[in-house]
């Protein structure tokens, strides 16, 4: 009997192990996974690219817009530091956990790499509003020296409004009219 009963679980272990072979819909359909997965990944990957070139355009855009509108503090400080925290945040998310630790991935760098283009976008932008700024500055201070010099140098006045030149003035006359007043 325990001849037949291992002749039997040799049978079932065979069957176990055995494929059976992929029918030609099978093929298909792994097929059809594969080019839909293919599909999807071209797909992120095109609106990665997207949304990357929308946000570099909306940095550089908007350091224009506010330099011209006049503030280019703002843009050159608020909205690229809103920018640049957006792209690093982003890229922080793209640090996977994998058994229990934090693991580095192509996402991330790809990512990384996106986020020191966002910065090299932002110095390029403001690079001309660096340089106006900086002009400004040499002028308002160049200014500021220039009225210093005017207003702390003694100012010229004329003879005629001397104290001393009043009196004497005022004595002549005074000397005229005891003069004229006598004759009269």
């Amino acid at each position: 009997m325990d001849d037949f009963n291992e002749l039997i679980q040799g049978f079932q272990i065979a069957d176990e192990n055995e494929c059976p072979p992929e029918t030609s819909e099978e093929r298909d359909n792994e097929r059809l996974e594969e080019e839909i997965a293919a599909a999807f990944s071209q797909h992120r990957m095109i609106s990665s690219a997207l949304v990357t070139f929308l946000g570099f355009s909306a940095v550089g855009e908007s350091v224009l817009l506010f330099a011209q509108l006049g503030l280019p503090a703002l843009a050159t400080s608020s909205i690229g530091s809103i920018a640049l925290a957006l792209f690093a945040v982003h890229t922080l998310t793209k640090i996977a956990i994998a058994n229990g630790r934090p693991s580095i991935d192509r996402d991330f760098w790809t990512e990384l790499v996106k986020t020191g283009a966002a910065g090299a976008a932002l110095f390029v932008f403001s690079r001309e509003n660096r340089q106006i700024s900086k002009a400004s500055n040499n002028g308002a201070r160049k200014f500021i020296e220039e009225v210093k010099a005017f207003e702390i140098s003694e100012p010229v006045n004329p003879v005629w409004t001397k104290p001393v030149i009043a009196l004497i003035t005022l004595l002549v006359l005074l000397t005229i009219l005891v003069i004229f007043g006598r004759k009269s």
